[in-house]
């Protein structure tokens, strides 16, 4: 398997075009395709208009053609990807419904933004987008169309497979490596973990979130052993030391996951390499299983 300044407006780095996370909320009833929670979205916002309502000379700002991507991971977390930056590590958010309207709120001790997101089917719409900095004054207004994805995430997840992963999970020691797949709510993260000696007996130095993400549960397969599995879409958010990995944020990975009490199973990258729904792997990889942390 293969898984954020000069003066920055709330850290989606120097533009006036990102703010924080936290604990998202949900209000109001939603109607024409507006969900009543975005806990485990990705929403893509493409960037049409731009009004600055307040200029500054130490603010970038988007323009048209820009594209901002952001990945509602969990209640104190977006990650995402723009031109301006590569991660985004939010601290307050607030998200609630209106008619068709989602509205997500977010503050920071930078500057706030407010987006509504006007829901013309349920993956796709209109929004607008206003930004403003506490410490420049500037303001400004972006307004364009969006598409969302991951709405069978694990916060929704019928099946009841995305329960079984919650946690976390670490590979056998590898010549003085680990590396621990951790899931919470629809969030997925890795935390590769070094050691001074062969066997991993001493304390070791562990790198949480190293790479975070979200995934989606899709559909139980029986692969080519005979063994259930379920497919599993893992959409990349943030990775730290890109060059350490075979992926790019913004990417999503096509796998197979597979549980049997308290061992997971990957899918083999000899049968598919995963890059597409094509390539997912029709074999599980039981050479490189990962044990349940208890």
């Amino acid at each position: 398997m293969t898984i954020v300044s000069r003066i920055i407006l709330l850290i989606i780095a120097t533009m006036l075009g990102a703010c924080g996370g936290g604990s998202g909320s949900s209000s109001g009833n939603s109607t024409a395709g507006a969900p009543p929670s975005i806990m485990g979205y990705t929403v893509t916002m493409n960037v049409e208009q731009v009004e600055i309502i307040q200029d500054s000379t130490f603010t970038n700002f988007m323009e048209p053609g820009d594209t901002a991507t952001w990945g509602f991971v969990d209640e104190h977390t977006i990650y995402g990807d723009d031109k301006f930056s590569s991660k985004i590590n939010m601290e307050s958010w607030e998200y609630s419904t209106s008619g068709d309207k989602g509205i997500v709120d977010l503050y920071q001790s930078g500057g706030e933004h407010h987006i509504t997101y006007a829901f013309n089917s349920s993956t796709s719409g209109n929004f607008t987008w206003i930004a403003e900095s506490y410490s420049s004054g500037a303001m400004v207004k972006y307004s364009g169309t969006f598409t969302t994805s991951g709405h069978d995430s694990a916060g929704g997840d019928t099946s009841g497979f995305a329960s079984t992963l919650q946690g976390t999970w670490t590979s056998v020691c590898n010549d003085g490596y680990e590396m621990s797949l951790v899931f919470s709510g629809s969030k997925f993260s890795m935390m590769p973990t070094f050691y001074d000696n062969a066997d991993c007996s001493d304390a070791g130095d562990s790198f949480p979130d190293d790479v975070v993400g979200n995934y989606v549960i899709r559909n139980e397969i029986t692969t080519e052993s005979g063994m259930k599995a379920w497919q599993i879409d893992i959409t990349y958010m943030s990775i730290d030391y890109p060059e350490d990995y075979d992926v790019s944020v913004g990417q999503t990975h096509y796998d197979i996951i597979s549980v049997t009490g308290d061992t997971l199973y990957l899918g083999n990258d000899a049968s598919g390499l995963g890059s597409s729904t094509s390539t997912r792997p029709t074999q599980l990889d039981f050479t490189d299983p990962f044990t349940a942390d208890n």
